[in-house]
């Protein structure tokens, strides 16, 4: 660690102690990655204020993605402060006496598990669940005291008057609401040294992130009304649909001052930058066709917003959100609906009056059927090719704990053997089902069942390589935050990230609008929240988001206009960079004479083609990936996973044989079975696409022109990373 410099011992070093130096522990350090030592060292500077832009400032964001190793990197500053000082005194050897841990009720134990697995019995830690009586502990004998959010909120009063030394908050990213009373909590604590822990340091908006900023800086940032005059006004403006060049160019240069502003308080690694050891990763979206149930019950809720369009729009908000959840449960499956369509409460009536005859589309009993679900009926077959090919274990990730509920049928039908976290499952005993299933083999235990909600933060999963997500959540945070759970440190095998869209349907909408959101998150961090998502939709977009596309495989793939033909060609990075440009000047003047909303009757032609280029721009990131078109067989062209291969070939065979008709037939989603997989996008490994773009890009010196300056910025940027 850094030794203090004189205007720190100035400081700090008022009775005269000797100067040593600081060492992580040994039993830590042999394990550590180089990046997970400069993480502790970040950290421990911080926290010491041995490196500090702002001399009351003692706190620091440790926001590596998920799997980096947060929890060691703590533990490792944690042993530090709790037995070493840089200044030695006789009677005091530690930094800090006590230190406080606060996280969700989920990971309490979790956190007692760590400590446990990396220092054995070193340190001295207590675990204060919802049963534990918080005044007969808090001055106790300990030297972590590890609670969750709400216990701090509702003894807040008690915690304050404790003393600790160290004050740190995992999943941090809860400390998003400065009028929240758990912010206010933890914000009376009397502790100077504070860490936050977190894989998405902003998941709704500027304003949370200064919140999150200001509390472990006071200050910093200024007060909150310049903050939105200085950075967030700006750049929300500038990150708008058809904002003008002059937007687009502030937004942009108020984020990288942002970024400068603090990154001295805020430290972030990608798991592709770093995880290097790591097994190699395949992202592989799955376009799957929906059941004859669904389309049928799709197609009368989409035409309903053709014919009562204009009614839908004078009412209150919540109607077009309520359709909205109508079809992602639908896209999941029609079971979901049933209570919805069907209940007598006020919600069943307001649905009724909403969608009116399509409710006789919605059976009036479950019918617990895979058939019944186009993205169940493909993860069976998955999930059988898995069974029968390897000894891998699967992670299956949804929002809806009725999904969860056929799924489970269907194992315990087909003698799956499997555990299950959802929200019905007590804190205390989800470390017990966690370590069950990752030390379990296959045959003991083949699938773990989990409620996004529940188990998508903190929890360690390496025990399986492959892992689904069932539905999209329009925060793409949370879904990132699930897909987290196997890629981790500590994996040993290959991992199989699959995501299922039901093909032409809210889930394409929701993909898309997550990918280009996903590329203002790579640009500030930044994943823009859904929970309004009424305000967020103008009239066209509503239209655009509930119209149903049943006459293509996929139409994210359409809106891309790749000419990969779905032939799992990776397009070359020079072409794409020529063909989607940023804004310039000269797009000024045309964008600033376009309508930031248009009425029905002013979608012309010209604008819904401007729209779609807009729309391309926006998903340009998935030119990164192959696509393969499989809904015709003599399209096929293999993936990297050899399980996804042997389904489709075998498909491939079953329709070859089936279909006598015309090859060159316009496609159509009901001339195709329930669960057959469409179309695939698959992500490559990074590493071998760098090499091949730095190997194949040559620019003279000489050529300043701007096209010309693009291509060498995005150079350097690949080979900093290689």
């Amino acid at each position: 660690m850094n030794r203090p410099d004189a205007k720190h011992q100035e400081r700090f070093n008022l009775r005269g102690g000797e100067v040593v130096d600081v060492h992580i522990n040994p039993l830590l350090a042999r394990v550590m990655r180089p990046d997970q030592i400069e993480g502790v060292r970040f950290l421990y500077n911080s926290v010491t204020q041995l490196r500090s832009l702002m001399p009351e400032s003692a706190g620091a964001i440790l926001a590596d993605e998920m799997g980096l190793g947060k929890t060691l990197q703590t533990i490792a500053v944690v042993d530090i402060l709790l037995r070493q000082c840089c200044y030695f005194f006789p009677k005091r050897r530690s930094t800090v006496e006590k230190v406080l841990i606060v996280c969700p009720a989920t990971l309490v134990r979790n956190w007692k598990l760590e400590f446990k697995k990396w220092l054995g019995d070193e340190c001295r830690v207590l675990c204060a669940d919802e049963n534990t009586d918080i005044k007969s502990v808090i001055y106790g004998k300990y030297e972590v005291l590890v609670v969750n959010y709400e216990k701090v909120r509702n003894h807040s009063t008690l915690f304050s008057s404790a003393k600790f030394g160290l004050l740190v908050c995992d999943e941090a990213h809860q400390i998003k609401n400065a009028d929240s009373q758990i912010t206010q909590a933890l914000d009376s604590l009397r502790i100077e040294r504070k860490i936050l822990l977190t894989g998405t340091p902003i998941q709704n908006n500027l304003t949370e992130f200064y919140t999150m900023i200001n509390f472990i800086a006071r200050g910093y940032l200024g007060d909150k009304a310049k903050f939105r005059k200085d950075f967030e006004v700006p750049i929300t403006r500038g990150r708008k649909p058809n904002c003008p060049f002059r937007h687009w160019q502030m937004a942009e240069e108020r984020s990288r001052l942002l970024q400068k502003i603090t990154a001295p308080l805020l430290l972030r690694r990608t798991a592709e930058a770093v995880n290097r050891r790591l097994p190699p990763k395949h992202d592989i979206v799955l376009f799957c066709n929906p059941s004859p149930l669904q389309h049928k019950i799709y197609t009368a809720l989409a035409s309903l917003e053709l014919v009562n369009f204009e009614q839908l729009a004078t009412e209150p908000k919540l109607t077009g959100l309520e359709r909205i959840l109508l079809l992602q449960k639908l896209c999941s499956a029609p079971d979901l609906l049933v209570d919805d369509v069907h209940g007598k409460g006020k919600t069943g009536k307001r649905i009724k009056a909403t969608i009116g005859a399509a409710c006789d589309t919605v059976p009036r009993v479950k019918t617990r059927r895979s058939q019944d679900s186009g993205k169940i009926s493909a993860l069976l077959k998955l999930l059988v090719g898995i069974r029968r090919k390897t000894d891998d274990k699967v992670v299956l990730v949804s929002n809806f704990t009725m999904t969860l509920d056929i799924i489970q049928e269907i194992c315990e039908s087909m003698r799956y053997p499997f555990l299950r976290i959802d929200g019905n499952v007590k804190p205390k005993t989800r470390s017990g089902i966690e370590h069950e299933f990752n030390t379990s083999a296959s045959k003991d235990c083949f699938i773990m069942l989990l409620s996004a909600k529940a188990g998508g933060q903190g929890m360690n999963l390496m025990g399986a390589n492959r892992l689904f997500m069932l539905d999209c959540d329009w925060n793409p945070a949370r879904d990132h935050q699930a897909m987290g759970r196997i890629h981790r440190t500590g994996q040993k095998k290959e991992c199989f990230i699959y995501r299922l869209m039901l093909s032409g349907t809210l889930d394409e909408k929701i993909f898309q609008r997550q990918i280009s959101k996903m590329g203002l998150s790579d640009a500030l961090m930044l994943t823009q929240e859904d929970s309004n998502l009424a305000e967020d939709f103008a009239e066209e977009e509503l239209r655009d988001v509930l119209r149903y596309q049943n006459d293509t495989p996929c139409s994210t793939h359409d809106i891309l206009q790749c000419p990969c033909g779905g032939k799992g060609i990776l397009l070359d990075d020079v072409n794409r960079l020529f063909q989607d440009r940023t804004p310039t000047e000269e797009d000024e003047d045309e964008q600033d004479s376009l309508p930031g909303f248009m009425m029905a009757s002013q979608v012309t032609e010209a604008n819904i083609n401007r729209k779609v280029k807009e729309t391309r721009k926006k998903l340009a990131s998935l030119f990164d990936w192959t696509h393969h078109n499989f809904s015709k067989a003599e399209n096929a062209v293999l993936t990297q996973d050899e399980i996804l291969n042997y389904i489709i070939e075998r498909d491939a065979q079953s329709e070859s044989t089936a279909n006598n008709g015309d090859g060159d037939e316009p496609f159509s989603s009901s001339s195709k079975p329930s669960g057959a997989i469409l179309y695939v996008f698959a992500k490559q490994r990074r590493m071998l696409y760098k090499e091949n773009l730095k190997e194949d890009i040559s620019i003279e010196d000489d050529d300043e022109s701007p096209k010309t300056k693009a291509l060498m910025r995005k150079k350097a940027e690949m080979n900093d990373v290689i």
